[in-house]
């Protein structure tokens, strides 16, 4: 141990600072510089990390077909499976969405029946989300 107490200015003193010599080459600049190359490389190692915890498993997925979604409109009413009908017939066959987006908006128009949108969509088609 010491054979005497440390003073205050002895032990500042005696630590060691962070900060490169006010003699170094480059000063004050190498100084920002080095902190803004940590900065960004810390910010990169922490991207590619909440990317593996974020990131979807494309393996485990299967592309949904259109016969899959309209499976999945099973035991919904029959207003919103004609609703959703009608986007995928918006996304899949715009032709006949906009055929029958024409006659929606007249007077006293009727919603299509939800078996002849499904006849009309091919269920083999892969689904775009």
């Amino acid at each position: 141990m010491a054979d005497r107490a440390l003073t205050q200015k002895e032990m500042l003193g005696a630590l060691q600072d962070i900060r490169l010599p006010e003699a170094a080459p480059g000063g004050l600049i190498a100084e920002c510089f080095a902190a803004i190359g940590i900065g960004l490389l810390a910010a990169l190692a922490l991207s590619f990390i909440v990317q593996l915890f974020t990131q979807a498993r494309q393996a485990d997925k299967t592309p949904l077909t259109v016969g899959d979604r309209i499976k999945a409109l099973e035991g919904r009413t029959e207003e919103d499976r004609i609703l959703a009908l009608l986007h995928l017939a918006k996304a899949h066959k715009p032709a006949l969405a906009a055929a029958l987006m024409g006659d929606l908006y007249r007077r006293g128009a009727t919603l299509p029946a939800a078996e002849e949108l499904e006849a009309a969509l091919d269920p083999k088609e892969v689904a775009r989300v």
